[in-house]
């Protein structure tokens, strides 16, 4: 099940249109460095101590079909930057993706080289696919030696039974892959180099304006509250880039993220079209929110009432549009907070407020 399916149905007051998907492949230049054609054939094969995992895909929190690969290399020692590892994904239209990734033995390091020590690895190959059959061949090659063996992996990728957004993925590629600069610091949350983007059209009967809010504030803090926040982001930042897609008819959509420790918005963008991931993940990598100040510490009880304030604030605006705000957050324990003296605002159907509470699944 999508898990934004009902906002989108609640903002349409039409069904989506569809866009044509078109894609031709991507082109590793690097393959010409080798007859990867003649690998596919057999020929000249070698005896290489590795194999290859396929893990079933899954629908991720970027409502994409996501597959893994555990590519295990045992006791191959080489030069230092002479390993490389090419894969080749061939799509039942014949079309071709290609992607290489340098093993270094020699430099253990992140992501998808974890593990990697004594000529032995366990590397991780990530890509979002779409619904079909896929020929997946991951040859590997020692550049010092010319050795080289091939491992060919089917996959099929089943569409989603009686998908509620059966056209949220026109227009994006057969096959995505997510790098290696992608898993490595706060990029794993938001994917900057997987540039396709869900297809959300949204017809509306009258002008709408959407605010999403998202929440960046630990529930509470702890020894492992660093960890609690990076849970939180690795669902909500994936749910405000889904709503990046969103396209209505007649309106906008904004997005800001508050900080509720320190009772600010540290993020704004409006009428969002691509989400400027550069100037948001500039709060995470500039602050630390499990760290406040005194004068913050002080005041940590006037949180809820900020909150509700700026919720409302958003909400009472009178202008001739529907206003809906979507609040996205994680966990949120406010305990000891001061009393919130103001009354519940009358809604009515110009003002709609949608609360998404997010939490990661236990272990």
């Amino acid at each position: 099940m999508r898990s934004l399916v009902p906002i989108f149905v609640l903002l349409a007051g039409g069904a989506a249109s569809s866009v044509a998907a078109t894609d031709a492949g991507l082109r590793d230049p690097e393959f010409a460095r080798v007859p990867f054609a003649e690998w596919r054939s057999g020929a000249g094969q070698t005896r290489m101590g590795w194999s290859v995992e396929l893990t079933p895909a899954v629908l991720s929190v970027h409502q994409r079909m996501l597959l893994r690969a555990v590519i295990h290399i045992q006791g191959h020692k080489t030069e230092p930057g002479r390993l490389i590892l090419f894969i080749e994904y061939l799509d039942a239209a014949g079309h071709v993706w290609q992607q290489h990734v340098p093993i270094d033995p020699a430099r253990p390091g992140p992501e998808p080289q974890a593990g990697f020590e004594r000529g032995s690895a366990a590397i991780n190959h990530y890509a979002f696919l779409l619904p079909g059959d896929y020929s997946i061949a991951f040859g590997l090659w020692d550049s010092a030696s010319g050795k080289h063996a091939l491992i060919v992996r089917k996959a099929h990728i089943a569409a989603i039974n009686r998908d509620p957004l059966p056209n949220a993925w026109a227009g994006l590629p057969s096959v995505e892959f997510i790098t290696a600069g992608d898993i490595g610091s706060h990029d794993v949350w938001f994917l900057p180099g997987v540039a396709g983007v869900l297809n959300l059209p949204v017809t509306t009967r009258r002008p709408v304006h959407v605010e999403v809010l998202l929440n960046a504030t630990p529930s509470k803090r702890s020894a492992g509250v660093m960890m609690a926040l990076r849970e939180n982001m690795s669902l909500l930042i994936p749910a405000v880039k889904a709503f990046s897609g969103l396209r209505l008819s007649d309106g906008a959509v904004d997005v800001s993220m508050l900080d509720l420790t320190r009772r600010r918005t540290v993020f704004s963008q409006l009428d969002v079209r691509a989400l400027d991931w550069g100037r948001l993940q500039r709060f995470f990598a500039e602050n630390n929110p499990g760290l406040v100040d005194v004068q913050s510490l002080a005041a940590e009880g006037k949180m809820r009432g900020y909150f509700l304030g700026e919720i409302e604030r958003r909400m009472m605006v009178s202008d001739g549009q529907a206003h809906v705000v979507v609040v996205l957050s994680g966990p949120a324990l406010m305990d000891h907070q001061e009393p919130w003296e103001h009354a519940p605002p009358a809604l009515d159907a110009d003002h709609r407020l949608i609360y998404i509470r997010y939490r990661s699944d236990p272990a």
